[in-house]
């Protein structure tokens, strides 16, 4: 059988604004029927790579073939309407004076349909999101899930052959978001869509086999899998893509374990003795009581935020400058500014060069 052609190819895609260099000298690939996430922090280029693929932007230099056809290269620019891409911005308009299902049927190619043929792919569209019962309502009487169902049903229905998503769920909460992510991932898995998405974090929920592409001042560092990038972690940047938020410097302990502020602990996994160790906020309980355990570390609370659906704190060590980003049990309550607390070390850190 001959090998499936991929659904997005580019190489050396390059793009700069003034003296920026929003992307430079990009290439990935992402296979037909697959899922593709480009994760990095802000202004890394996603958004940039992205509205390249698209046609909403003309590359400065590199070339970008959609299912083996060439789109863009040194004598070729293909317009972004005969791309057959659709496009899933951050804050996706819909026309408010329009029905939902009008809002969609305005999108349904108009060859060789008529308008009632056109209005019943409408309704079936949404109908597969499930909003079809939604169909005679006006944008402004959805609610945000909602809504961006419905703005999605508008980017399918032109029949995209590949679908991007600029972080469309950034500002919903955690909860609507990983179940709007999970609903939506799996219709373009049935449907047999390929899509690239874009996040900041590489365990954002769209799916655990897609391809990680990971994106640093314009250029893409790493491709390969969730897992692939887990156990290649070597450095700060990598790791705070996947979830580290405390970096302590670590010198050697005994019996193989090394030695930081919060004590000897034991890495991850098997490595020569590191110059830092990264933990996870989960790997450290903070409580305004002591356990019982001998001499635990200490600190105050310096202020606290939410990330991902998860309360975490900031914690200055008592005679230290360093701090940590830990989490404290549900049922302490929430813990104001300047608390004096323990930290209690319930997971083991990974090792950075």
């Amino acid at each position: 059988m001959a090998p499936s052609v991929p659904a997005i190819q580019c190489e050396g895609l390059s793009r700069q604004f003034g003296n920026i260099h929003a992307v430079r000298d990009a290439s990935l690939e992402l296979e037909a029927d697959s899922m593709g996430l480009v994760v990095g922090p802000s202004a890394a280029g996603k958004t940039t790579l992205l509205r390249l693929i698209a046609g909403l932007e003309k590359p400065d230099s590199g070339r970008l073939d959609l299912f083996g056809q060439s789109v863009v290269s040194s004598s070729v620019f293909v317009p972004p309407e005969k791309r057959r891409v659709g496009y899933l911005s951050q804050n996706p308009s819909l026309w408010p004076h329009l029905s939902i299902c009008n809002n969609v049927t305005a999108h349904v190619p108009r060859a060789g349909l008529a308008r009632q043929e056109r209005k019943d792919r409408a309704a079936s569209l949404l109908e597969g999101l499930g909003i079809g019962h939604l169909k005679d309502r006006k944008p402004h009487q959805l609610s945000e899930g909602e809504y961006r169902r419905c703005a999605l049903a508008r980017a399918l229905a032109p029949q995209p052959k590949v679908m991007l998503f600029d972080e469309p769920f950034s500002n919903l909460d955690p909860e609507l978001r990983h179940e709007l992510t999970f609903h939506i991932s799996t219709y373009l898995k049935e449907n047999r869509i390929p899509s690239l998405w874009v996040s900041h974090l590489p365990e954002d929920p769209v799916d655990s086999g897609a391809r990680i592409f990971v994106m640093q001042e314009g250029r893409i560092t790493f491709s390969g899998t969730l897992e692939e990038l887990r156990s290649n972690i070597s450095d700060r940047f990598t790791a705070r893509l996947c979830g580290y938020r405390t970096f302590l410097p670590a010198l050697p302990g005994e019996h193989g374990s090394v030695s930081t502020s919060l004590g000897d602990v034991e890495l991850e996994s098997s490595r020569p003795i590191p110059r830092e160790v990264g933990f996870r906020p989960e790997a450290l309980i903070i409580s305004d009581v002591d356990s019982g355990s001998a001499s635990p570390p200490s600190g105050r609370v310096k202020s606290s935020f939410w990330e991902q659906g998860s309360l975490y704190y900031r914690v200055r060590l008592d005679g230290k400058e360093e701090e940590i980003t830990a989490v404290a049990p549900a049922q302490n309550g929430k813990l104001e500014p300047e608390s004096s607390v323990t930290i209690h070390v319930v997971g083991k850190p990974i090792g950075l060069c």
